[in-house]
């Protein structure tokens, strides 16, 4: 019921959140000199650096034969996209007090706003993801179908994250700060840098405990491998995305009471 309270919300305040998502997209690159290319230049440069740490001076012995430009990026162009909705939607209470206190808006828009618009840098970074795979001759294959589901349930599992750390955030205003080291801390949870660890079992199976991971691990695969999902581990990261996202739907509307009193 809370989820399906959540949607019916979301749905009758379509046009105010459309609005939203806008905004917070073009407002992101305003006055910016390169405008939207920083969507596509920031994954870049992020990747030339992971290449030239782990993939020329520090390669991992397990890296496999995958060209380490395209290992790096397809990694880390989907953990992107879950880091932008966590840094920007920790502070979309904040950032819209004013909006928050006066206009009657579902306070649950700006976390979901937030999240929606990383979407746009997603679009735009996932040209050089397609240069790439063009540079490289990967054959195309009908598991690019899993995309839109994988990206889908991305999406869900980043707005559960980002409604705590939302509410959270009108409280305690250090969360701003840390939320963009959190996200540097689980580049290093994620199959971005170094594949996912097969052994010993134990650790393969906490390790895929973690949405992301299955999540950057099954667009790896679906992309550059030609492969499907690890069927056990996406399964279990749908139910973990799903408990995920009631529980903070939950805790997101017991705690919007109290946002106009402490905004």
């Amino acid at each position: 019921m809370v989820i399906a309270d959540y949607i019916r919300s979301i749905y009758r305040h379509r046009e105010i959140v459309w609005s939203l998502v806008w905004r917070d997209f073009s407002t992101r690159y305003k006055q910016a000199v390169l405008g939207f290319g920083w969507a596509v230049l920031y994954p870049i440069a992020m990747t030339l650096i992971l290449w030239l740490a782990f993939g020329v001076f520090h390669p991992p012995e397990d890296a496999g034969n995958m060209p380490p430009l395209l290992r790096f990026y397809s990694g880390l162009h989907p953990y992107n996209l879950f880091t932008s909705g966590v840094i920007y939607g920790t502070i979309s209470i904040v950032a819209n007090a004013g909006l928050v206190t006066k206009v009657r808006v579902p306070s649950e828009a700006f976390p979901l706003s937030a999240v929606l618009s990383g979407l746009f840098d997603f679009a735009f970074g996932s040209i050089a993801l397609v240069v790439l795979l063009v540079v490289y001759q990967t054959p195309l294959t009908w598991n690019l179908l899993w995309i839109p589901p994988i990206l889908a349930l991305e999406v869900a599992f980043t707005l559960a994250v980002v409604q705590v750390m939302a509410a959270a955030c009108v409280i305690a205003r250090d969360l701003r700060y840390g939320a963009p080291i959190l996200c540097q801390v689980g580049l290093f949870l994620v199959p971005v840098i170094y594949p996912v660890p097969e052994e010993p079992r134990w650790l393969h199976l906490c390790y895929m405990a973690n949405p992301m991971a299955v999540f950057v691990d099954a667009f790896r695969r679906a992309t550059v491998e030609g492969r499907g999902p690890r069927v056990p581990s996406f399964l279990l990261a749908v139910a973990v995305t799903f408990a995920a996202l009631w529980l903070s739907c939950r805790m997101f509307r017991n705690a919007q009471s109290k946002f106009a009193d402490v905004v």
